[in-house]
């Protein structure tokens, strides 16, 4: 499921059977099925009526709604409750459990790392100019993977994550258009 967001003024939203069509200055954009939507973020000058949020709720859509200069949470209209506590339950049980935390941390960060080692190794052959850089940014992740695969406290991993970004950045920032 996927959210969507609407930040442009003069934005409407209207009912087109399932689905939200999207309207921008009166002109139609784009459709998008409500089935495909969990949540709408809606900022700023967007247009739609009752009958939009009717369906959205029933469809088990949320709506929220920001003000259009500080983006701060003005209303949240919610569909239909899933009525399953044993998910809530189990979420909950499971953010309680530091093995739990520590696994899933360590998935998370080592995942991360291993996508930008991989991004770079990608950009190498169309920036052979910028290869010291890039070997250099993959040099360095693969050390803090490294020691973030060891790792056994989650501070530990956030910080390999954190010392991972500092080299990351510069080589992507090499990348330029590439990507």
């Amino acid at each position: 499921m996927a959210t969507l967001y609407v930040d442009r003024p003069g934005t409407e939203l209207r009912l087109d059977g399932s689905a939200l069509a999207i309207y921008q200055d009166g002109e139609r954009r784009r459709t998008v099925p409500l089935a495909l939507i969990e949540r709408a973020v809606l900022r700023g000058d967007v247009r739609l009526s009752s009958q939009v949020l009717a369906a959205a709720a029933e469809s088990g859509v949320s709506v929220l709604f920001l003000s259009g200069r500080a983006s701060r949470r003005v209303a949240i209209v919610l569909g239909p409750p899933h009525n399953d506590a044993r998910i809530r339950l189990a979420q909950f049980g499971a953010a309680a459990d530091p093995e739990f935390k520590r696994e899933a941390t360590r998935a998370l960060v080592c995942g991360k790392l291993r996508r930008q080692i991989r991004l770079l190794r990608q950009a190498i052959p169309q920036r052979p100019d910028a290869r010291k850089p890039l070997t250099g940014a993959i040099a360095t992740i693969e050390r803090c993977l490294e020691s973030a695969t060891a790792a056994a406290e989650v501070g530990a991993m956030r910080g390999f994550e954190g010392a991972a970004s500092a080299g990351y950045f510069p080589g992507l920032a090499e990348c330029g258009h590439v990507i």
